[in-house]
């Protein structure tokens, strides 16, 4: 994840485990529209109809792996005076300071082996509690994936700027190990 500071703003962006799965299923898509044309005109004349319907399905999972996966890895989260602004290839949300009601790093998993997954998020409503470490996140939160040693960056340098604009303090889980 890179950090830059812009005009007054701070802006977030690239997450390389996403763009290296949506490279990897890209390459998927790719092999699936080879076997599927290899499929439908055969050497010999005879379609298998079953054939051809398993490859497409490979194929549509590839493509959907791809766009899901990419937009991830080139989102961009921008924080301003303003609000927070989420830039992505399938389309953007903001919110402004004043509707922020809930914010912080939830939870999210193990990505990589083994280091945690949170969700830097803001939301118009208080999340529900998960446990200690995590909040349910409704879908119209506005979220960003921070992977591994991100977490520090975004304690140190994001949530001491995003603090000077909210109005609520923000959920901050300790960083350990999960056996979740």
């Amino acid at each position: 994840m890179k950090i830059k500071r812009k005009d007054k703003a701070l802006i977030l962006s690239g997450n390389e485990l996403f763009g290296m799965i949506g490279m990897t299923a890209l390459f998927f898509f790719g092999v699936g529209i080879y076997l599927l044309i290899a499929c439908i005109w055969p050497e010999d004349g005879i379609v298998d109809w079953l054939g051809v319907g398993l490859v497409a399905c490979w194929t549509c999972m590839g493509l959907w792996m791809a766009v899901s996966s990419l937009n991830v890895a080139l989102a961009e989260l921008v924080i301003d005076g303003k609000g927070v602004q989420l830039r992505r290839p399938l389309g953007k949300k903001s919110i402004a300071w004043n509707q922020i009601r809930d914010w912080g790093l939830s939870y999210a998993g193990t990505a990589n082996h083994d280091d945690n997954a949170y969700d830097f998020y803001f939301a118009e409503e208080p999340q529900d509690k998960k446990n200690a470490y995590s909040r349910r996140l409704e879908k119209r939160v506005l979220r960003f994936e921070v992977i591994g040693e991100d977490y520090e960056q975004i304690v140190k340098k994001v949530l001491p700027f995003c603090e000077s604009y909210a109005r609520v303090a923000p959920f901050v889980p300790e960083d350990v190990p999960h056996w979740i």
